[in-house]
């Protein structure tokens, strides 16, 4: 094997764009105008299966080209993508929150600093403080501790057990997740509790993780691409069903989570695996992949015009979330062009961009593939 120093580039499938956008958009509206999408809040979901899936991938194929995975590059690419938008946002809602007359939602907001910054939101936010401006960093705290441990645990798998093992670990997580938040529902756990403890919301990103493993081992190839198309259809309809479900909460506690992230895996099967072209369509329109492409800052800026601004146009029903939305992209934008992306040209002279799909399906110069920009 030719030992290369540098981590692989990967295509950039626009289509994943399009999920990280509809991803985004179902949590504006479930927070601005929830009567429309009363099951809005897994939108947070595809996050966590979408980053399971490119995390793992990326992971998965620098070992295949160079045979080892250099972890310390791999947290420094993940540092310079997070932390510049993060701290951008955390000054501002400081600084929102020393101006607020409310002493008691200024002191909510300046607390939640050091659980945020520490990836420890989620915890404070299960355990029912208030985080004021910043209470949706709870799942980028448990995405950073995915990115910590999940990078270890992979390279432990291929280096003592081999990649099947790793796609049996992530599989028996899952069940494993399934079956402790099952029992603490029995218990008496709290919504909060399941909802933003990381052990409870872990089979989302071990979703991800499987399906990536399973295309990494060609585990696709003598599946017809008609079968990995009806189920990525039959996946999209389940999660179009429980955004309009009227009363989600418990049904996805009893399971409901779990069948929400294998539905979301089956959908990024049949767009980065192999490509249901209808499917790929929609979700590569320009206004999706415009709103895809800084939906991390979409997502940050959001929920603090949310508590500011929504009250304010809270009474124009379904023109809320328009007006959430276009504030929050053209934040998202302005903090990409100006701080995010001089971090993410030093992130690209370390290693890779953000990976959308397995080498193997990679296709053929001129076939349209171009680089991920991270």
């Amino acid at each position: 094997m030719t030992t290369q120093t540098a981590t692989p580039r990967l295509r950039h499938v626009p289509a994943l764009d399009g999920v990280r956008a509809v991803a985004c958009l179902l949590v504006i509206v479930f927070h601005t105008w929830s009567v429309a999408a009363p099951g809005g809040l897994i939108g947070v979901d595809l996050f966590f299966v979408l980053s399971g899936f490119l995390i793992t991938t990326l992971l998965l194929d620098e070992h295949r080209l160079t045979g080892r995975i250099a972890l310390a590059p791999f947290y420094a690419r993940r540092a310079l993508r997070l932390l510049p938008a993060l701290v951008v946002l955390l000054i501002g809602c400081g600084l929102i929150a020393a101006l607020e007359p409310d002493a008691t939602f200024a002191a909510a907001t300046l607390r939640a600093v050091p659980y945020t910054v520490g990836y420890v939101a989620n915890w404070a936010y299960a355990y029912g403080v208030d985080l004021g401006l910043v209470a949706h960093t709870w799942s980028l705290s448990v995405e950073e501790q995915f990115y910590l441990l999940w990078p270890l645990m992979l390279v432990g798998l291929l280096r003592w057990f081999g990649a099947r093992s790793a796609l049996a670990a992530c599989f028996w997580g899952v069940l494993l997740v399934f079956a402790v938040r099952a029992l603490l529902l029995a218990r008496g756990g709290t919504w909060l509790e399941l909802y933003g403890g990381s052990g409870t919301r872990a089979d989302a990103l071990l979703a991800g993780c499987a399906l990536a493993l399973a295309a990494h081992l060609g585990l696709f190839r003598r599946v017809p691409a008609a079968v990995v198309a009806l189920l990525g259809m039959a996946g999209l309809a389940v999660i179009v069903w429980v955004v309009h479900n009227p009363d989600p909460y418990s049904w996805l506690l009893h399971g409901g989570f779990t069948l929400v992230a294998i539905s979301a895996a089956l959908v990024i099967a049949a767009l980065a695996v192999k490509p249901f072209a209808p499917l790929v369509w929609v979700l590569s329109l320009r206004p999706l992949t415009s709103i895809g492409k800084v939906s991390y800052g979409v997502y940050l800026w959001h929920y603090p015009l949310v508590l500011l601004i929504y009250p304010v146009v809270a009474s124009r029903g379904a023109s809320s979330p328009v007006v959430i939305a276009v504030l929050a992209y053209t934040l998202a934008s302005l903090s990409y062009g100006l701080v995010e992306s001089p971090f993410l040209r030093l992130k690209r002279r370390i290693g890779a961009g953000e990976p959308a799909a397995p080498l193997e399906l990679r296709p053929k110069a001129g076939a349209g593939a171009r680089v991920a920009e991270g």
